[in-house]
């Protein structure tokens, strides 16, 4: 089927008079993308007919497979098809998008992690007192107490722990248990350690034991740090907990004491954090906000990619019923030619020649959907189809056009 045929009713006019009306502007009653897809005879059509269907026989519609008109009509119907398959095609397009904004936001979010893993919405420095199975007696002394809450370190120092099970008391039970005698100490240390982590994890912590960390005055030891939430923009936690049992006290000077050394590099390490989360959580803030909204947009386009989809799929079907029952008269009454009739038809079986010559206007750009099909035949596929969807909504022209084939 050839759009500019040239074997129409006034075709015998000259070259030189189809080069003039192919030159001239739109007149005011024919719309603008309509007599730009027209070739000379329909120009003239239109022109003599003031928009209007030029006069001619219609001949019934059965009567098309008689004069051997059956096989354009249902071409016809291909460019639907045709078009069809580039709406589907689109709507790979638009799930392909739809994949890359949800890749995007999961890279945003992993780095919003990150940044909440470093700089967790809750940090705290804490030391943890328990009494001593040896003395029954633990907590931290006032100066020490002073000296905790002066650099913003949690504690529980005035009312500590109570002794932890599994320690022992002298060196008899010690032996009892093959704990040598110089090792008491350590052994109930450790057993005052295993109770705080066990509350931790009992709390819905991740607990681990004696992790190093880099301070700004050099390696700590962690005795306990407990995590919840890690990478979370509000529910991050970090605990770093020194274990301390028995009666502890702050020498005057840092010369040969471990307790101040211990409690400066936490207290440097808490000063840090609290001069750098604020910027950087406002960025992890960002990026969470950025991630979130990348990730509704690829699930929108993957929806609307799916829906296209599915339309293109119906609308193969729908490009055969209408090349076999309804356009086959209008193409017979243009001279067996695509032309204002046929145009009119397309246009009004698709929902409304508004949203039909809207939707050309993308059928054109697509050029050719059918292979060996011009540019042309492209726009009015995407007429066809665009006036189906520039009168209704995607999702109704889907149940719409769904309901002929139930």
């Amino acid at each position: 089927m050839r759009i500019d045929a040239t074997h129409a009713a006034s075709g015998s006019r000259s070259p030189q008079h189809s080069n003039d009306i192919m030159s001239r502007p739109a007149p005011a009653h024919v719309d603008t993308l309509r007599w730009n897809l027209a070739d000379a005879s329909e120009r003239r059509q239109l022109l003599q007919a003031g928009g209007s269907s030029p006069s001619g026989p219609h001949q019934p519609l059965g009567s098309a497979q008689q004069n051997g008109q059956s096989d354009d009509s249902v071409a016809i119907g291909g460019i639907v098809w045709g078009s069809g398959q580039g709406i589907a095609r689109q709507g790979n397009v638009l799930v392909q998008r739809g994949i890359e904004h949800t890749q995007l936001g999961e890279t945003l979010h992993a780095q919003r992690a990150e940044i909440f893993k470093q700089y967790p919405a809750h940090y705290e420095q804490r030391w943890d007192f328990a009494n001593s199975p040896v003395t029954n007696r633990g907590g931290a002394s006032t100066n020490l107490r002073n000296y905790l809450d002066t650099h913003g370190i949690t504690h529980n120092g005035r009312l500590p722990g109570q002794a932890p099970a599994g320690g022992v008391v002298d060196a008899t039970q010690a032996a009892r248990v093959g704990v040598p005698p110089n090792q008491i100490n350590n052994h109930n240390g450790l057993m005052a350690e295993d109770a705080l982590a066990n509350r931790y994890r009992a709390a819905g912590y991740n607990v681990q034991r004696h992790v190093m960390v880099n301070t700004p005055l050099g390696p700590r030891e962690v005795d306990v740090l407990a995590t919840k939430n890690v990478g979370h923009p509000t529910l991050s936690e970090e605990i770093r907990i020194e274990s301390k049992l028995g009666r502890n006290t702050l020498p005057s000077t840092a010369n040969g004491s471990n307790v101040r050394m211990q409690v400066d590099k936490d207290a440097a390490a808490l000063a840090q954090h609290r001069a750098n989360a604020p910027a950087a959580q406002a960025r992890g803030h960002q990026l969470h906000a950025q991630g979130t909204a990348a990730l509704d947009e690829g699930a929108k386009l993957a929806r609307a990619g799916k829906l296209a989809q599915t339309v293109g799929k119906i609308a193969r079907p729908v490009g055969v019923v209408i090349g076999a029952f309804e356009i086959g008269s209008a193409y017979q009454a243009d001279g067996n030619k695509v032309g204002v009739n046929t145009m009119s038809k397309a246009a009004g079986i698709a929902g409304g020649a508004g949203g039909a010559w809207a939707g050309a206007a993308a059928g054109a750009a697509l050029g050719s959907v059918v292979p060996g099909v011009g540019t042309v035949i492209g726009g009015i596929a995407g007429g066809i189809v665009g006036g189906l969807i520039g009168e209704a909504a995607v999702s109704k022209a889907f149940d719409a056009v769904k309901s002929w084939f139930s």
